[in-house]
């Protein structure tokens, strides 16, 4: 799959919704933005470090109606992946990949079969190895939506 530089900055900018989901930013989850940012935006981290405390730049919604069917297939995954970052889904956090999966038209299969995706890749490395996990998590996207 290949991302395009604007949708690069949409992934990086759902995971800044993701790490900011519960009005706080606990430092795995800062982490795991900073992952989303060396990997997806055009600029990497260095680019995208006033986002990260800032919040995103583009609504969910019209993040969320930009994305294709596997576009949005990835960016759920993401941004569970950073809402995991710290152990613990909160309520909130919930209703954000909820709202995002709506509006994304993601059906809920797709959703549950992500959701086992991004528990695969947070045990397939320590929680220091945040870009590791990551690559993993592009995997496990790649075979849940391969033939979606």
């Amino acid at each position: 799959m290949e991302i395009s530089s604007d949708m690069g900055k949409s992934l990086f900018d759902l995971a800044v919704h993701a790490a900011w989901a519960d009005r706080r930013l606990a430092a795995e989850e800062l982490s795991a933005a900073r992952a989303a940012a060396r990997v997806f935006h055009p600029a990497g981290e260095e680019g995208a470090r006033g986002r990260l405390l800032l919040g995103p730049e583009l609504s969910l919604p019209r993040i969320a109606r930009s994305m294709s069917g596997r576009e949005s297939a990835l960016g759920f995954a993401l941004a569970l992946w950073v809402v995991l970052a710290d152990g613990v889904e909160k309520p909130c956090e919930t209703a954000l990949l909820d709202r995002f999966r709506l509006v994304a038209g993601l059906p809920r299969d797709i959703a549950n079969s992500l959701r086992r995706a991004v528990r695969r890749a947070r045990s397939s490395a320590g929680p220091h190895q945040m870009d590791a996990q990551l690559m993993t998590l592009l995997q496990e996207v790649r075979q849940a939506v391969g033939t979606a």
